[in-house]
């Protein structure tokens, strides 16, 4: 079990085999996998729609026990998927960087585009309303959304660890 969602007295299971659903409000648990998704899930968000998002081999969003695919390409193995205080979902990708969907509209932020310290982010956290943390392959990338733009920490000017890959991040409210 990678990451575990609650909507509607129902616990919600991202496995190495898709999505379950666990109903234990009787006195023997009831389980059922979700059809539509056989690969690994890894990470799992809720937007205010009460949708459940989920980061896989592409990034998908489970609505009325149904799992729908998305506008984000479904080459892309994503590790972690976040809902951020606007709205805004953001995926962090093994190979390509973060993306992020806003009104339908598909965004990459990657080395290139916005100077990420590394293309291969496992994990995102969010500051406030204007700052996320990606956790990458050789560090932390502080990203301005609204400059959109990077301030890295690695191993070369004082972090003391290196990857994120096994790692996760507390956010703290």
């Amino acid at each position: 079990i990678f990451d575990i969602a609650f909507k509607d007295s129902m616990v919600y299971l991202a496995t190495g085999g898709g999505v379950y659903t666990v109903d234990y409000t009787r006195e023997k648990a009831i389980t059922r996998k979700l059809p539509g998704l056989n690969s690994f899930v890894y990470s799992m968000t809720t937007d205010s729609r009460e949708r459940i998002w989920l980061a896989s081999k592409g990034v998908y969003y489970i609505e009325n026990g149904e799992i729908f695919s998305t506008g984000f390409p479904d080459t892309n193995l994503y590790s972690y998927v976040w809902n951020d205080n606007s709205g805004t979902i953001w995926a962090s990708c093994v190979e390509t960087g973060v993306l992020r969907m806003s009104d339908n509209r598909l965004d990459v932020c990657s080395h290139e585009t916005c100077g990420i310290e590394s293309n291969s982010v496992y994990k995102l956290c969010q500051i406030d309303d204007n700052t996320l943390i990606f956790g990458t392959e050789s560090g932390i990338s502080i990203y301005n959304i609204s400059e959109n733009t990077c301030c890295n920490y690695s191993s070369d000017n004082g972090l003391e660890l290196g990857s994120m890959k096994d790692g996760h991040a507390l956010m703290c409210s």
